[in-house]
C-alpha cells in the first residue's frame, strides 16, 4: 500500500475557546497584539487526510501553520510504502535540518508519522499499540486536568466535583508570573492552598504553569508552595532552559515535571544528561 496523496480537508476551524484570566506566558509574549497562541495559529484547527493507492484514508487534526507544512513536504512521501515509517522520518527529519529539529516542523513530521502507522493498522487489521509492541500494562491511573484560575469558591466546587466522580488526582493551573510580583505570588498560593484545603492532602495535587517563570522567580514562589506536597510542578521554565532546570531540580523540594514541548530523542537525551527527571 503506497502513498497516493495528501490533502487539505477542513481549514482554520475555530473551536470556541473559554477565556481566562491568565498572564500571558513569560509575561512578554505580545505579538502584534496577538496573544502567543493565536500569533502561532494554534487557535485555528486544520485536518489533513492521506490517501493510499487503494483509497484508505487517515486523518490528523493539527494547527493550520502545521498543516502548511505537511502540505509542502508531501512530494516527499507520494509513492513511497506505507510500511516505509522509519525511512520516511529519517528521510523527513534530514530535508528539514536547516528549519527544523523542533516546534512546527517536528509536529509537521510527528502527524505524517501519526497517519503512516494509522495506515499500518488498517492494513494488517490490528490496532497501533499492538504494533509497537502491545500493552505493558492492563490499568493507567488517570487525573482531572482543569481547575484554570478562577474565582476561588467555583475552583474550591470543582475540586470536589473530581474527588465526587472518584479521581484522586488532579492538575491545577497557576495564573501569575515574574512581572504580577509579590501580589501575583500571593495570588498563586491562594489558588493552590484552596484547592489543597478542599481536597485534602490524601489525593495528588499538581501545577502546571506552561513555561511561564524565570529561574528567580520559580525559586522564590515554590518554596512558597512545598508546604502544600505538590506531587509535581509542571513546566515552570522555558523548555530549553536545561541548566536552570538543573538548577531548581537541586535545590526545591516539588518533583519537576518537564519534557511535554520536547520533539526528539535527543532533547529527552540532553533533559536526562542534566538530570532532570
Amino acid at each position: 500500500m503506497r502513498v497516493k496523496d495528501i490533502v487539505l480537508v477542513k481549514a482554520n476551524y475555530k473551536p470556541n475557546l473559554e477565556a481566562y484570566p491568565y498572564t500571558k506566558p513569560t509575561d512578554y509574549y505580545e505579538i502584534k497584539g496577538l496573544n502567543p497562541l493565536e500569533s502561532a495559529g494554534y487557535n485555528t484547527v486544520s485536518f489533513v487526510k492521506m490517501v493510499t493507492d487503494n483509497n484508505e484514508e487517515s486523518i490528523v487534526e493539527v494547527s493550520d501553520m502545521v498543516a502548511d507544512i505537511i502540505l509542502k513536504l508531501k512530494n516527499v512521501i507520494i509513492g513511497r510504502e506505507i510500511d516505509e515509517t522509519e525511512r520516511i522520518f529519517d528521510l523527513l527529519y534530514r530535508i528539514t535540518l536547516p528549519f527544523g529539529r523542533k516546534g512546527i516542523v517536528m509536529m509537521a513530521i510527528s502527524a505524517i508519522d501519526l497517519m503512516l502507522w494509522d495506515l499500518k493498522g488498517k492494513e494488517t487489521g490490528k490496532p497501533v499499540y499492538k504494533l509497537l509492541g502491545g500493552p505493558t500494562r492492563e490499568r493507567i491511573p488517570a487525573y482531572a486536568s482543569h481547575l484554570h484560575p478562577t474565582d476561588i469558591n467555583e475552583l474550591r466546587k470543582e475540586a470536589l466535583s473530581y474527588l465526587e466522580e472518584g479521581y484522586q488526582a488532579m492538575k491545577m493551573r497557576l495564573c501569575c508570573g515574574p512581572l504580577d510580583g509579590y501580589k501575583g505570588m500571593e495570588r498563586n498560593e491562594e489558588l493552590v492552598k484552596a484547592v489543597r484545603d478542599a481536597i485534602g492532602y490524601n489525593v495528588d495535587l499538581m501545577a502546571d504553569v506552561w513555561m511561564a517563570w524565570n529561574l528567580k522567580y520559580a525559586r522564590r514562589m515554590l518554596k512558597r508552595l512545598e508546604r502544600y506536597e505538590l506531587s509535581w510542578i509542571e513546566e515552570p521554565l522555558p523548555p530549553d532552559e536545561y541548566h536552570a532546570y538543573k538548577v531548581l531540580s537541586k535545590e526545591i523540594g516539588i518533583p519537576i515535571a518537564a519534557g511535554e514541548h520536547a520533539y526528539t530523542v535527543e532533547e529527552f537525551k540532553l533533559l536526562a544528561d542534566y538530570g532532570i527527571e
